[in-house]
């Protein structure tokens, strides 16, 4: 399960594709499979993915259009992604989850994987965001 708060997405020329956010990733080449939740510049929460090593990527949506700012949240269950966006009624109160996709990616099932923060521009131009609360845990199924 990896978990992060995306804010104050800055770019010296906005793009409404760019994209900040949660990668699980089959390994470090550029064309592994891989699973995203995002947030874009003015499209939302995105999800999309590559479903084998090679392809090309996948789009599956969005949700919440326009926002500037999210909890998101994806929790891997062997080879399934659940994607989740997080609504906090006061600033370090608890979040409250609510799923917007679940994938199945079997290049990405068990075995070992990356997960971390992504960032594009979806341009040539710099981009800053602003990461915080992020967390990253595993479970372990019993033997």
């Amino acid at each position: 399960t990896a978990v992060v708060h995306v804010g104050n997405i800055l770019s010296p020329q906005p793009n409404g594709w760019s994209k900040s956010g949660i990668l699980f990733r089959s390994g470090l080449e550029t064309n592994a499979a891989y699973y995203g939740l995002y947030l874009t510049g003015s499209n939302g929460v995105c999800f999309q993915g590559r479903l084998n090593v090679g392809a090309h990527y996948s789009h599956f949506g969005c949700v919440q259009a326009g926002i500037k700012e999210a909890w998101i949240k994806v929790e891997k269950l062997v080879d399934t992604f659940y994607s989740f966006i997080g609504t906090q009624g006061t600033k370090g109160g608890p979040v409250t989850w609510t799923q917007i996709n679940s994938r199945k990616i079997a290049a990405i099932g068990e075995g070992s994987y990356q997960v971390g923060l992504g960032i594009s521009s979806g341009r040539s131009f710099a981009q800053e965001v602003v990461f915080t609360g992020y967390d990253v845990d595993a479970f372990f199924f019993p033997s």
